[in-house]
């Protein structure tokens, strides 16, 4: 691989890059990178440009991407560490059903990216509106706020925390759940 002044990365058999018109290399700096088919490169976020990584086939992460918008929370690098202990389940946000983990301690739930319950688009529901703890082999979901309507099996929760079991109905807004234990 070849990389011209405006940091486009083209294949060595060519003699001046695509991407820059003519090969002049005028001030096109998106950085796109050509790479001939099936192949992939790793580049090093280390500030070194000039620096290109290949993938290690024999350790076995050359077939593993993960790709993260800038800014976003990997939900995964804060639950991966913590047991799998249940599911809530969800035909209200998708007629085919979605899913979401809960895992040991607590597991948020609301409209921000950084719940592991995540609802978006409903009305009623905060940023943090609920949390489902599991400690001490109990699964217990409280409110956050005392403004937020949880219910479980059709009855209000208020502010304490309310002990759920395997099959309870949980609705949040206009969103309902089936939580299910893996325990």
């Amino acid at each position: 691989m070849k990389k011209c002044p405006n940091g486009h990365y083209y294949a060595d058999e060519l003699d001046h890059c695509p991407y820059c018109p003519d090969g002049e290399h005028e001030d096109n700096m998106d950085e796109t990178i050509l790479l001939p088919p099936d192949k992939t490169m790793i580049m090093e976020d280390d500030g070194n440009e000039d620096e290109i990584i290949a993938p290690d086939s024999t350790s076995g992460d050359a077939e593993k991407t993960m790709v993260d918008a800038p800014g976003e929370k990997r939900a995964a690098e804060t639950v991966e560490k913590r047991k799998l202990v249940g599911w809530v389940v969800s035909y209200t946000l998708d007629e085919k059903g979605r899913d979401f983990r809960l895992f040991e301690g607590k597991n948020v739930m609301g409209t921000d990216a950084d719940c592991e319950v995540i609802v978006p688009d409903d009305g009623p529901v905060s940023g943090k509106y609920a949390s489902i703890m599991f400690e001490d082999g109990v699964f217990r979901i409280k409110n956050e706020s005392p403004r937020q309507e949880t219910s479980v099996n059709e009855k209000a929760i208020g502010t304490k925390p309310t002990v759920l079991n395997d099959g309870d109905l949980i609705k949040t807004g206009e969103t309902v759940f089936r939580f299910r234990t893996a325990l």
